[in-house]
C-alpha cells in the first residue's frame, strides 16, 4: 500500500510529498485476514520475496533506498537498509537467475534538476508543501528525466551490475524489469510496448 493518502494515479503528488504512510500488508489465504506486517515507508512499492521466504525486500521510492524485511528465524518483524542512496528511485524489484536482484529505476538522481530539488527538499517539509502550491504538478511530469536504468544488486545490498540508456533511445525509464528464459522484459510509464533484451547481450557490455 504505497499511500494513505494518494492513489496510485497521483504518483509524482505521492513522489513529492515525501509522507511515511506506505506500508506492506499480508493476506493470509486460509484464515482470509490481512495483517499490516511493515509501516512507515515514504512511498513503498515493489516487493519481492526471497528464494527461501525469509525474508521480503520492498522499493521505499521517494527515500532512494531498498528495504529488507525479516519474515523468519531470529531477526523475524525487522527491518532493515539493504540498500542505499541508489542512483535513481527503484520501482519494482524482481529476483535475478544469477543471484540477488534486479532493480528498475523510475528516474535518475543528478541527470535532471527535479531528482536533486527532491534531494535538497527531503527534510525541509514546509518547502515541500510551498512546492505543491508553486510548481503545477504539469511542470514536474513534463520535466521528469527521461533515462532508462536498470541495476543489479546482490544478496548484501551492493550494486554489482548497471546498464544505462542515457539518450532513452530504448526505454525513457523502467517501471518494470522481469527475468524470464534469459531475457529482460522492461516496462516502462512513458512507453507503450514492453521492450525485451536477451540477458547475453548486457554479458558483452
Amino acid at each position: 500500500d504505497s499511500s494513505l493518502t494518494w492513489q496510485r494515479r497521483d504518483v509524482f503528488s505521492l513522489l513529492l510529498e515525501m509522507k511515511p504512510e506506505g506500508r506492506v500488508l499480508r493476506y493470509d489465504t486460509k484464515t482470509r485476514q490481512v495483517r499490516q506486517i511493515m509501516d512507515g515507508i515514504s512511498f513503498a512499492n515493489g516487493v519481492e520475496l526471497s528464494p527461501d521466504q525469509t525474508f521480503l525486500v520492498v522499493a521505499d521510492t521517494s527515500k532512494a533506498r531498498i528495504l529488507k524485511h525479516h519474515l523468519r528465524g531470529e531477526l523475524a518483524g525487522r527491518t532493515e537498509v539493504l540498500a542505499d542512496n541508489l542512483p535513481g528511485l527503484p520501482d519494482n524489484i524482481r529476483r535475478s537467475s544469477r543471484g540477488g536482484y534486479w532493480v528498475a529505476l523510475a528516474t535518475t538522481r543528478g541527470t535532471s534538476w527535479l531528482p536533486e530539488l527532491m534531494d535538497a527538499v527531503q527534510a525541509r517539509p514546509w518547502l515541500k508543501r510551498l512546492m505543491f502550491k508553486v510548481i503545477p504538478l504539469g511542470v514536474i511530469k513534463h520535466t521528469a528525466p527521461r533515462y532508462g536504468l536498470v541495476l543489479r544488486i546482490d544478496e548484501a545490498g551492493d550494486i554489482v551490475a548497471s546498464y544505462h540508456d542515457p539518450g532513452a533511445h530504448s526505454i525513457p525509464s523502467s517501471s518494470e524489469v522481469h527475468e524470464h528464459e534469459g531475457y529482460l522484459h522492461l516496462g516502462s510509464y512513458f512507453a507503450n510496448f514492453i521492450g525485451k533484451l536477451a540477458i547475453e547481450e548486457l554479458d558483452r557490455l
